[in-house]
């Protein structure tokens, strides 16, 4: 009986199979171990700053050194803030890299989650009323019981980023985030009236042309993206409509980064080669508010350093006169609550009025002069940011909600002063201060017995 060839053969093949599927097997895995190998040597190279600064400059045209900047402006602590996540918080921002698309990148820098003192109270009723008030919540801050503080660790209050981009033309606009450089709502440019520039940074914020939150929109904005426009050439394209100071300080920002500003005009279609914008900042942060008051004091007084910032006796008890405004909060008793005060403390004694410091260099004398602050909650208050001083803050709010009623808790705290809360009597929208309050407040906080 013949062998079968088909049987004869099969061992062979059998044999050829196994050593095929192992060959598959070998060179999976080679692919694998390859993939591993190219993947975290991409990812080192990905981390190593000169690679990244060569694919900056290779696909953008667009050298940035960011990883080695160390901010220009000082940053202090003090016992009111207590960092969470960064607690040697001195050293620079890093930033994340995030390539949307071929002509734009995304910068997201983290400032870190922290925690500020509670204000002083008179009473445990305003301090219950100020740990349940809707507005703490609305900017996602929670009770610390046990350590008796106000923890700010949501996104909204330390993230923000800023994009790049390259090639752009102003026919539609980037929806930015509310405290960033919004410009979504502004007047989209329908024509043929072009204008071609080189590198700009787009210095627009919604409901910013008031001093106020110019300083806080547009101006903390800056500040974080100076790093990026350290190479000359570089245009500021401002709002038409703010009011005098914010123009005044520009002049400041023109100089301390060396740029040339041009008023934005609606009716021009701008087509931009580089485009730099700021998308999102967080709203309030220590950082944020402490580079906005070391660079107006450092730039108005023309100083270096904090070593340099003149010694100022601080002695002036300045009120912050608040009638006529449309916005409410009027102090129904104003005057008695001026004569209280020019009666306990003579020539002292200081009623502020904007139009008597337009001279900003006057403006920064006068409050770092201050010893004490007080007011009705209002935009006056932002003067704390010209102060070169940590004089005691005492304001007074009503429970009705317009705006933000805490700012002024957070900057003080912020930067180093004592800040006092008191809730008014109210009538509408405006307020009565208590006299009796205001004297125990004061008795206090200054540490002597007046009656």
């Amino acid at each position: 009986m013949e062998d079968n060839p088909k049987e004869a053969n099969y061992p062979k093949r059998t044999f050829q199979n196994k050593c095929f599927i192992l060959l598959l097997i070998l060179i999976s895995i080679l692919i694998l171990i390859s993939f591993f190998i190219t993947f975290y040597l991409f990812n080192f190279l990905i981390n190593d700053t000169q690679f990244q600064l060569q694919i900056l400059h290779f696909i953008f045209d667009f050298d940035f050194d960011l990883i080695n900047y160390e901010d220009p402006y000082s940053f202090y602590d003090n016992e009111s803030i207590r960092f969470i996540d960064y607690p040697n918080y001195n050293k620079s921002l890093k930033y994340q890299k995030q390539f949307i698309s071929q002509n734009q990148i995304k910068y997201q820098f983290f400032y870190g989650s922290f925690a500020l003192n509670l204000p002083h109270f008179l009473n445990n009723k305003a301090f219950k009323r100020f740990v349940n008030d809707f507005h703490q919540k609305r900017y996602e801050q929670i009770f610390d019981k046990e350590k008796e503080q106000m923890v700010f660790n949501s996104s909204i209050n330390s993230l923000g980023n800023i994009t790049y981009f390259k090639d752009y033309s102003f026919q539609s606009f980037p929806n930015c985030t509310p405290y960033g450089f919004k410009i979504k709502d502004f007047e989209i440019p329908n024509s043929n009236n072009i204008k071609y520039m080189e590198k700009v940074v787009l210095a627009i914020a919604e409901h910013s042309t008031a001093f106020q939150h110019w300083i806080d929109r547009v101006l903390g904005s800056l500040i974080r993206i100076r790093p990026f426009i350290k190479d000359k050439g570089w245009t500021l394209l401002v709002d038409s409509n703010m009011q005098e100071i914010p123009y005044k300080l520009l002049n400041f920002v023109k100089e301390d980064f060396n740029v040339k500003l041009e008023v934005y005009d609606p009716s021009i279609t701008y087509k931009i080669d580089k485009l730099l914008i700021i998308c999102n900042i967080p709203f309030i942060h220590p950082r944020k508010f402490q580079e906005i008051k070391t660079f107006l004091v450092k730039n108005i007084l023309k100083i270096k350093s904090n070593e340099e910032i003149p010694n100022y006796q601080q002695e002036n008890i300045i009120y912050l006169p608040r009638v006529n405004n449309y916005n409410g909060r009027n102090v129904i008793n104003n005057e008695e609550v001026e004569n209280y005060l020019r009666k306990r403390f003579g020539n002292k004694f200081k009623i502020f009025s904007h139009k008597e410091h337009e001279n900003l260099k006057e403006l920064v004398e006068y409050f770092s002069k201050a010893k004490v602050i007080i007011g009705s909650h209002g935009g006056a208050f932002y003067n704390l940011l010209f102060t070169s001083s940590h004089p005691i803050i005492i304001e007074f709010q009503g429970k009705q909600f317009f705006g933000d009623l805490s700012m002024f808790y957070w900057i003080s705290h912020i930067t180093g002063n004592e800040y006092w809360l008191d809730y008014a009597e109210e009538s509408g929208n405006d307020l009565i201060i208590n006299l009796d309050h205001l004297e125990e407040i004061l008795n206090t906080a200054l540490k002597e017995n007046y009656h």
